[in-house]
């Protein structure tokens, strides 16, 4: 046996080798945490049919449905009539129409579901998002519109638009 004086020089490890090694496991790593947390919004996701009283102080009807499916979820129920915060109108409708964000709504769709809507139940009980009523109550901070004045309204997360409504004879 004999001793080589000579030993081979290493070979350099190439450095995209480390590069690709190391990316790879903070992916793996972020695609865990992002599981863990849409694990976690899955399960939190609730929403207020279990809070509803049996005999509300102020009732009122609404169409609500307490989970996602076909039509046979809606149902119509007495709830308390919520009261406007400072931003915010509340209108009793006279008429309201359907249209197809109802629906995806109703059936929960997965990019309603991802816009916010509630991944295994929906946050907003309340079903419909066209209607046309009379103001009610008004904000302390809603300069626009004035008590008792028809409007016609779509209702969203952010945005609260008002058409006058035309008196027909």
């Amino acid at each position: 046996m004999t001793i080589n004086a000579e030993t081979k020089p290493k070979r350099p490890r190439k450095w995209w080798k480390r590069v690709l090694k190391w990316t790879m496991r903070v992916i793996l790593v972020a695609l865990l945490f992002a599981g863990i947390a849409i694990f976690i919004a899955y399960w939190r996701s609730t929403n207020d049919c279990q809070r509803q009283s049996a005999a509300p102080t102020n009732p009122m009807k609404a169409v609500v449905h307490c989970e996602y499916g076909n039509p046979d979820v809606l149902q119509v129920k007495d709830i308390e009539k919520p009261a406007p915060d400072d931003t915010q109108l509340l209108v009793r409708v006279h008429a309201a129409s359907l249209n197809p964000l109802d629906g995806h709504m109703m059936r929960g769709m997965l990019l309603a579901r991802l816009m916010g809507n509630g991944l295994r139940k929906p946050k907003d009980t309340r079903i419909g998002v066209d209607y046309s009523g009379v103001v009610e109550a008004i904000g302390k901070n809603v300069r626009w519109a004035m008590k008792y004045s028809a409007a016609a309204t779509a209702r969203s997360r952010n945005t609260f638009v008002r058409v006058p409504i035309v008196a027909l004879r």
